[in-house]
């Protein structure tokens, strides 16, 4: 026999496939499958991104199963112990105030962004993710750094955006446009868009509070609407 398994929310569901003989009659009987419980989330991406004034923090899921939510920290100390209370050795602090929701069960995933603008540039700042379910069971990534301000080549593209993107941070890209849409690096990197995808769209400029959300919105909307506005 040889079969597959798929998990919902409640079962684990197998479908099995039989090879008979001739005149034989098909009998199943009771059988029992082990199974270790499956990975509250399948995360494939959890990035820190230093902007100019901001860090972006961006995860992204390819599953989830029983997901209720996810918690940010941020710290300067890369090795804060996250089970002390920041108020009490004042390493760290939880950046969204309410759990940001999950998809509870999925099989497509999604992708979350989180601006942090409570930052200085020139500064390093550590994330860490936590991940908690319906039973309250809780899994910590990270750390990941973000480095706002940081602009070796002067080009006025942050080196963590122009790693991100595969440019190079310490020559002037600035003027180029390897994806030959008529954009250069620059200009994509004001616009919000992908310098590397020639069917990226700019984005309309967005305000945000100290530390917001964005979820189905542009990474550097907000970020390069200040920007634009300091540069003109």
């Amino acid at each position: 026999t040889s079969g597959s398994a798929i998990t919902n929310t409640n079962s684990i569901w197998l479908e099995i496939e039989m090879t008979l003989t001739e005149g034989s009659t098909p009998e199943l009987e009771d059988f029992s499958v082990d199974y270790d419980s499956p990975t509250m989330v399948n995360l494939v991406e959890f990035r820190a991104i230093g902007l100019f004034g901001k860090v972006l923090v961006k995860w992204k899921t390819a599953s989830e199963f029983e997901n209720a939510g996810f918690n940010l920290y941020r710290s300067q100390n890369r090795n804060a112990d996250l089970s002390l209370h920041s108020s009490e050795n004042q390493e760290w602090v939880k950046l969204n105030q309410t759990l940001i929701p999950g998809l509870g069960d999925s099989l497509d995933g999604k992708a979350y962004h989180f601006v942090d603008y409570d930052v200085e540039d020139g500064a390093t700042y550590y994330y860490w993710l936590e991940e908690i379910d319906f039973n309250g069971n809780k899994r910590m990534y990270g750390p990941v750094a973000g480095h706002p301000g940081r602009d070796s080549d002067g080009d006025g593209m942050s080196d963590d955006w122009e790693i991100y993107y595969g440019l190079d941070p310490y020559q002037d890209d600035s003027q180029e446009d390897p994806d030959g849409d008529g954009l250069t690096n620059l200009e994509e990197f004001l616009a919000g868009t992908d310098p590397s995808a020639p069917n990226s769209e700019l984005s309309t400029p967005n305000s945000g509070s100290s530390a917001e959300l964005f979820e189905g919105l542009t990474p550097w909307t907000v970020w390069a609407s200040e920007f634009a506005s300091r540069s003109s």
